[in-house]
């Protein structure tokens, strides 16, 4: 035989209320959680662009460097016609700064030919000799910083090296020149030759491991990529384009935006990543010139906060479900309390027995209800005592005579 389960008002209540509050933290909790989380991923995504908005700044500061060097061994050419201690300032510089990787000085005259150059050859300066020296005016570090101002630097685009001058191996370079001017007339051009892997590891170092260093030129082409064979795919013949593996940094080459962050899902080979462009000037002012500076950083990393955030909130969730289970107990035997005592006085009542004070002291519905409770047990209590008597007197006046108050016939009989 099955039995059924009583679900009295108190059970029925407390459960109404418990429900009601875990639902409640739950739903709070909930959109706590989600609104915290855009904002902690939002406030990531945000240092992530700032991180890559310094390093551009980093990166514009060391380009500003390479320049005021260059503008400064043309001031020392200008000023120094002794071609042997212009190559012991050159051989100076190049042993200071490790990227440093050829300068020369050239001349306007015999098409362009070279007067002093210093190659880094290995830990090794070496100054190239008479039959050495090249003619390279048609290039346009020369042709290009012939018409500048004293001064004024030119920089090159970044591209990979094929001149045998330097140091045979074609590895990624960019140049800056300044012009040479003596006596108020252009006597020609200083060239610093940049090893672009280690100046830009001067800057990508820093960066902890999770990050990726992305960079390109102004059409889009990658100079740096984390993958070496995506880089500087046109001297192989081929175009690879930021734009095409990041859409919305196409905004930052046509110039409608000056940063962009965005996102990708992860692969199978790849984790979800986040992502942040920055347009940051290169060359000068007038030119209009411009890379674009990239990093990345795992989407893991981005949303670490949003888990550990999480985890405290479904902590609060079971405290809070825990607290609201005990007071909606507390509740409920508040409430049910004194209707248990009322219903307890009904059924004490019904067997002519004593019962418990009632609760009608309380200002509420439940005291209300004990005072009406109280008032009809009184009434009832009055019309018993008064259909007693009223009995009594009826079954005197049936067995007693009602003028003598002598017992009559019938009590006698019984």
């Amino acid at each position: 035989m099955k039995t059924r389960v009583k679900w009295g008002i108190a059970l029925r209540l407390g459960v109404l209320l418990a429900s009601f509050s875990v639902f409640a933290a739950i739903l709070a909790g909930y959109y706590t959680f989600d609104s915290s989380r855009e904002r902690l991923q939002g406030r990531a995504e945000q240092a992530l662009l700032a991180t890559t908005h310094v390093l551009a700044r980093h990166m514009q500061a060391g380009f500003g460097t390479v320049a005021r060097d260059t503008a400064f061994l043309a001031s020392v050419a200008a000023s120094e016609q002794d071609k042997s201690a212009l190559a012991e300032v050159f051989k100076a510089s190049l042993l200071t700064h490790p990227s440093y990787l050829q300068i020369r000085f050239i001349g306007v005259q015999d098409y362009g030919l070279e007067q002093v150059r210093m190659d880094r050859k290995g830990d090794a300066w070496i100054r190239a000799s008479e039959d050495e020296l090249q003619e390279k005016a048609h290039f346009p570090f020369v042709f290009e910083t012939l018409a500048l101002a004293p001064g004024e630097v030119y920089v090159s685009e970044f591209g990979i090296n094929h001149e045998s001058a330097a140091d045979a191996e074609a590895i990624p370079v960019f140049s800056m020149a300044s012009p040479v001017v003596r006596g108020g007339q252009v006597r020609g051009v200083v060239v610093l030759r940049v090893a672009a892997q280690p100046f830009l590891r001067d800057f990508n170092t820093a960066l902890p491991v999770p990050y990726g260093f992305y960079l390109s030129n102004r059409w889009g082409d990658f100079l740096v990529h984390p993958d070496a064979d995506q880089a500087f795919g046109f001297d192989r013949g081929q175009r690879i384009l930021i734009q095409e593996s990041f859409a919305p940094v196409a905004a930052l080459i046509d110039g409608r935006q000056e940063e962009v962050v965005l996102g990708q899902p992860g692969t199978e080979d790849e984790e979800a990543r986040v992502f942040s462009f920055v347009r940051m000037p290169y060359g000068r002012e007038d030119e209009g010139r411009f890379m674009v500076v990239g990093l990345s950083q795992p989407l893991a990393a981005v949303q670490g906060e949003v888990v550990s955030l999480g985890n405290s909130i479904l902590k609060i969730l079971l405290v809070l479900s825990v607290v609201g289970v005990v007071l909606a107990a507390l509740v409920s035997r508040a409430v049910t309390q004194p209707l248990k005592a009322i219903l307890q006085a009904t059924q004490a009542v019904t067997l002519g027995r004593a019962h418990a004070t009632l609760p009608v002291h309380r200002n509420d519905e439940v005291g209300e209800l004990a005072r009406s409770f109280q008032d009809m047990e009184q009434q009832i209590h009055r019309q018993m005592t008064e259909l007693n008597a009223s009995r009594d007197a009826m079954a005197h006046l049936a067995h007693h005579d009602a003028l003598t108050g002598l017992p009559n016939r019938r009590m006698f009989e019984q």
